[in-house]
């Protein structure tokens, strides 16, 4: 029963991850940031995608009883998202005002 709650709880979290990062992608595509959000929000939802199907089997127990390790290859795929994330969310601007700089210099400014 543990691993089911703990499944339900963690299949509800990555969802809504997974909606908010799609939110965000368009969001920034609406912004013309999108040229280089890609490569972050495709590895980064794709890990929070992968953890819903996988929680949702270890709830149901379909391929396997319930138990530690899919959980814990679900965990492992959301921290892999959050790293990724939160790397993005540093790299995203400092590669804004970059290229801010870029386009001052090279317009004489």
């Amino acid at each position: 029963a543990l691993w089911r709650v703990a499944s339900t709880v963690g299949a509800a979290v990555s969802g809504v991850g997974c909606i908010l990062f799609f939110r965000s992608h368009r969001r920034l595509s609406e912004l013309g940031q999108v040229a280089q959000a890609p490569a972050v929000f495709v590895i980064a939802s794709s890990l929070l995608a992968l953890t819903v199907p996988t929680l949702l089997l270890n709830l149901t127990g379909w391929f396997w009883t319930p138990g530690a390790t899919a959980y814990g290859a679900a965990l492992t795929m959301m921290l892999g998202a959050g790293v990724v994330a939160l790397l993005g969310s540093f790299w995203f601007p400092m590669a804004i005002a970059i290229e801010d700089l870029e386009e001052e210099r090279a317009s004489g400014g």
